[in-house]
């Protein structure tokens, strides 16, 4: 169900603009779209499709942010991730080489097994 609260683009990339989400009938999600600098009208299904039964770039896909880390890195190759930048500081080891930042949107996250 799309949100008037959260961000969207489309599956190809373009800006998005959502105006309402209580039109009527099976495209009730009322909004428009950047093509090249000009903002089209466009409808969605409250699934965020712009077509029934097909994928399509238009298609709408939820913007998430991307997260902020720290990462500690020591002379032997230990590396410490914190998502804070004053616990990366704190948490420096005696071997501390360096302290990155890196952005992490969705895609970059794995979930990590203990095999």
């Amino acid at each position: 169900m799309i949100d008037m609260k959260k961000k969207y683009r489309t599956k190809d990339g373009r800006e998005v603009r959502i105006y309402a989400t209580d039109g009527v009938g099976h495209y009730h999600v009322h909004g428009a779209v950047n093509n090249e600098g000009d903002w089209v009208s466009v409808n969605w299904s409250e699934a965020g499709q712009f077509r029934r039964r097909a994928h399509n770039p238009t298609d709408l896909v939820e913007v998430v942010e991307p997260k902020t880390a720290w990462i500690n890195l020591d002379e032997d190759g230990f590396v410490k991730v914190f998502e804070q930048k004053d616990c990366a500081a704190k948490n420096k080891s005696y071997d501390h080489l360096c302290t990155y930042k890196i952005e992490l949107t969705e895609d970059d996250i794995v979930e990590l097994s203990d095999e």
